[in-house]
């Protein structure tokens, strides 16, 4: 990715445990790394990913398909990563999902704020509530969109494709005009900060 250059970074939510947890990878599952055709030449066959040993055979995680679904349909390769990088789960339930506590996401502030130093990022998109009010907490305002779970994906995709148009990818100027048609408001301040 680091020869790509993103200059948008997708902020999820959490690993879930048919995805990240297992592949360490964001938004991803088994099927999508070791898939030869993805989209934007990733995944598959000798690109540097293996499994772990021993991987348990699992369904796919499904917001993991749709989001790369969603990519490839509007040919955009953002920076992907999680709010909380770790995987939360229910107590004493590895094989479960749950929303990471307000601490989980303070805590993985500083991961994805490196990320935007670290890469050309000039905005981040929060994807879902979780992602939106950790970086409202670091100070910032960026446009949300809905988050693809549980019967998001038209929204996730509208959302997304809004955000193109208006230029969030190649004018950091364009942030302000995402944010409004997103009926987001944020301090002058922050509004047009460069976050590099």
């Amino acid at each position: 990715m680091f020869q790509r250059k993103p200059k948008v970074l997708l902020l999820g939510e959490a690993p879930g445990f048919r995805g990240m947890r297992i592949t360490g990878v964001p938004f991803t599952n088994m099927a999508i790394l070791q898939d030869g055709t993805n989209h934007f030449g990733l995944f598959g066959p000798g690109k540097g990913y293996t499994l772990p040993a021993g991987s348990p055979t699992i369904a796919p995680e499904p917001t993991a398909t749709v989001m790369w679904r969603v990519l490839a349909e509007l040919d955009f390769l953002p920076l992907l990563w999680s709010t909380y990088p770790l995987h939360p789960h229910l107590p004493d339930r590895c094989l479960s999902n749950r929303t990471p506590t307000t601490a989980e996401a303070l805590a993985g502030q500083p991961f994805w704020l490196t990320l935007t130093r670290l890469f050309p990022i000039t905005s981040v998109v929060a994807v879902g509530n979780v992602a939106y009010r950790s970086v409202l907490a670091s100070g910032r305002s960026v446009p949300k969109v809905r988050h693809p779970a549980h019967g998001g994906k038209a929204r996730f995709r509208l959302g997304l494709q809004e955000l193109l148009e208006a230029g969030i990818t190649t004018n950091p100027n364009a942030r302000s005009a995402a944010l409004r048609g997103h009926g987001m408001q944020g301090s002058p301040g922050n509004r047009h900060e460069r976050l590099r």
